[in-house]
């Protein structure tokens, strides 16, 4: 039976927006002119608010922060232990509306709030007082008033309204007993809709839903039950964040490597409350993501989630960082529009801003617009009067470089002189000179430690020098294009191939791993670098000898015969001829790795019969050669387009 999947995402720190330009002033006084949703990268008059963050005093080491509205009125006043942006907010911090009066006023530590919060009318009045629960999902509802100061709720007993952020709509209302809500509350949205709830103790009883013209919303079941809670932890939020800190444990090998950055981890909490299906979304790589997925497995049983009244299955997705600690609190990167204000900052002189280009990136190269799905920053800023060349940087969302270059265009496929790569700790990673595009000359290599792992030369022909090759300690061992040669994975965790060389060329016997679902491993012999033979090893460790790596599906007799061959077993059907129909017929297949063909897929349509004629000709085909990796052989799609034209020119495949 399948379970119903209810996809929520845990938010546990609250974020300023973005910031769209940063000076430094005196006493190292850092301001930020701010917009609510985007930075305005043409320096316009945009701006929402004004960020002033203060050098760390002597007490507990807080930078002052204050924020003001471009009419020039207080905005926010408060302290952080973390200077920019991004705040981990620290004492007493109160936010004022536009029109100078407080609107919410509330106590911090580490960046979580512990005292009650105060909220306010735009007029000055106390609206409500709320005392978050440690679940850090919850309110005790203590205190509520009307705009006038006329008691509404006190001591946690009696009538409260919920207003919207700017206090014109009211949003819900109803009866609370001991800070908890009680009885029937009503609520609208702003779409129309009506809500009628029940509630016991601040737990939802039943309710009901009604459209904007009072007309109650049926479920499939019946009356909507309106029930929806996220699981809780054990622990509650808050203890859970400790027990994730307490509990992971910071890996050697990322230790060593200086490895720092988010993972982002998704896990299912069941009905039952056990933590299932724990899956790493985004890893930081060097053991790390064993260590959150252990301590994450641990975590069970949880209070499951609610939906309809009922517990259901819910899935989880939530970032661990691995950084160091202020005060103990967890220091966070920088929100990645900062670092492309940063980036706007250092180019804003030489380059023209209105045109420059800033991309939000994943590693994949996935362009996206949300802050949380991005792994990196791309600013492409134009050519100016000294500089032909589009200037390339890209910035990791941990505020460290990730490539600094030249290109002809606005993309990586027209490098041109110098480009470097680093890894996200800001060492170098690799360091090569372009010409047109191609990559000429030395290329030098580096270990996430930042010691050398090689260098090797590409020529003008398209021939590698493999020249040095070193341990991470900085062991030699090829020099000068002689020596054993040895390739990693990207982040150079695991070996996959070793070898010789000889005057800079693969030479004699390698081994490689590769351990995908067609391939574990395979030898192969070399000559002045080129394959001479080798032996493939599927995962059953068969054994399947190869004189090239990699070969298409291709017909026994050979793809020209093929031709031929299709081309007069194809018959021209009646209605395209009677219609005078003339036109092409894209045909996709599977040359699977007994040689036999299937799926057959019509992706371009001719109809008047032409179709089925293109497949049923393809059909009589037999005796095909798989595709082959390494000498395995493997299941390959194979495209044919095939021609149905005018008589004097015949019929004609292209493939």
């Amino acid at each position: 039976m399948l379970k119903p999947t209810i996809t929520l995402c845990l938010i546990f720190i609250i974020v300023f927006s973005v910031k769209a330009q940063q000076v430094t002033f005196r006493n190292d006084t850092s301001v930020y002119t701010v917009k609510k949703s985007k930075i305005q990268i043409d320096n316009g008059d945009s701006i929402s608010y004004t960020r002033f963050s203060y050098p760390a005093g002597t007490k507990k080491g807080l930078h002052g922060v204050k924020e003001y509205y471009a009419s020039g009125k207080l905005k926010f006043s408060g302290a952080s232990y973390k200077e920019g942006i991004y705040t981990v907010l620290d004492g007493l911090c109160i936010d004022y509306f536009a029109n100078g009066n407080k609107k919410l006023e509330r106590t911090y530590e580490n960046g979580l709030p512990v005292e009650p919060i105060y909220f306010y009318y735009p007029n000055g009045s106390l609206h409500s007082k709320k005392l978050l629960q440690d679940d850090l999902a919850s309110y005790n509802l203590l205190v509520c008033k009307d705009s006038t100061g006329a008691t509404l709720t006190e001591k946690g007993t009696g009538l409260w309204i919920e207003y919207d952020d700017d206090f014109k709509d009211i949003v819900s209302k109803g009866q609370v007993k001991n800070g908890k809500k009680e009885g029937e509350w009503i609520s609208w949205k702003a779409d129309g809709t009506q809500s009628v709830q029940i509630f016991k103790a601040g737990q939802l009883v039943s309710g009901k839903l009604f459209d904007k013209n009072g007309k109650e919303i049926l479920s499939g079941e019946g009356t909507v039950i309106k029930n929806d809670f996220s699981p809780l932890s054990k622990y509650g939020l808050q203890a859970f964040a400790n027990y994730i800190k307490r509990g992971l444990r910071y890996p050697e090998t990322a230790r060593q490597h200086e490895v720092t950055g988010v993972q982002v981890i998704s896990m299912c909490v069941e009905p039952d409350g056990v933590v299932s299906d724990v899956k790493m979304i985004r890893s930081v790589g060097s053991g790390c993501e064993e260590a959150a997925t252990r301590v994450i497995t641990a975590s069970s049983p949880w209070t499951p989630g609610y939906h309809n009244g009922k517990p259901v299955r819910v899935k989880l997705t939530f970032p661990i960082g691995y950084y160091n600690t202020i005060n103990g609190a967890l220091v966070m990167p920088p929100l990645i529009h900062e670092i492309k204000t940063e980036i706007l900052a250092e180019a804003a002189k030489t380059h023209s801003l209105k045109d420059t280009v800033i991309a939000f990136l994943t590693y994949d190269g996935t362009e996206v617009s949300t802050i949380n799905s991005a792994d990196y920053v791309r600013a492409i800023y134009p050519p100016n009067e000294t500089e032909k060349l589009f200037t390339i940087k890209e910035v990791y969302t941990n505020g460290r470089p990730k490539f600094s270059g030249k290109s002809a265009d606005r993309s990586n496929n027209a490098l041109e002189g110098t480009c470097m790569w680093f890894y996200p700790n800001g060492k170098v990673k690799s360091m090569g000179h372009y010409e047109g595009g191609r990559e000429i000359g030395e290329v030098s290599q580096y270990y996430p430690n930042g010691r050398l792992y090689g260098t090797i030369d590409r020529l003008n022909t398209g021939i590698v020098f493999y020249k040095d090759c070193r341990d991470s300690t900085g062991k030699i061992y090829a020099a000068n294009g002689n020596g054993e040669w040895r390739d990693y994975t990207e982040d150079y965790s695991q070996l996959v191939a070793k070898g010789r060389v000889f005057n800079g060329r693969f030479d004699g016997d390698w081994e490689y791993t590769v351990n995908d679902d067609i391939c574990k491993h395979y030898t192969a012999v070399y000559k002045d670098g080129n394959l001479v033979s080798g032996i493939g090893y599927d995962n059953n460790e068969n054994a399947y000898p190869f004189t090239e790596s990699y070969s298409n599906p291709a017909w026994s007799k050979g793809m020209y015969n093929l031709g031929r061959y299709l081309s007069a077993k194809l018959i021209y059907p009646q209605p395209a001829v009677i219609s005078n129909i003339s036109g092409t017929v894209m045909v996709s297949f599977l040359v699977k790795k007994d040689g036999t063909l299937a799926d057959f897929k019509v992706d371009k349509s001719l109809g008047y019969g032409c179709d089925e004629a293109a497949v049923a000709t393809i059909k009589t085909s037999k005796d095909w050669i798989p595709a082959k990796k390494y000498g395995i052989p493997q299941n390959r799609e194979r495209i044919f387009v095939v021609g149905f034209l005018d008589e004097q020119f015949g019929n004609k495949f292209k493939f």
